[in-house]
């Protein structure tokens, strides 16, 4: 709810969910980018409660994917 309703964090999970779609697209082994996407978000991304947490967890899963 807090990603929706900042235009910023829309923004960022928009951009990463590109990204992520991209890396899919281009992987020899796309389960392995599913599972390190699951994992960020039950383990970092979900756990943020303030926005700039949820903005540190966004940039870093971003570089990751790029």
């Amino acid at each position: 709810k807090i990603i929706c309703d900042d235009e910023y964090l829309a923004y960022l999970d928009k951009t990463m969910a590109e990204l992520y779609s991209a890396k899919i697209a281009n992987s020899k082994n796309p389960s392995v980018i599913r599972i390190d996407q699951r994992s960020w978000l039950n383990n970092i991304r979900n756990i943020c409660m303030q926005k700039a947490c949820l903005v540190k967890s966004y940039k870093m899963r971003i570089e990751e994917l790029q």
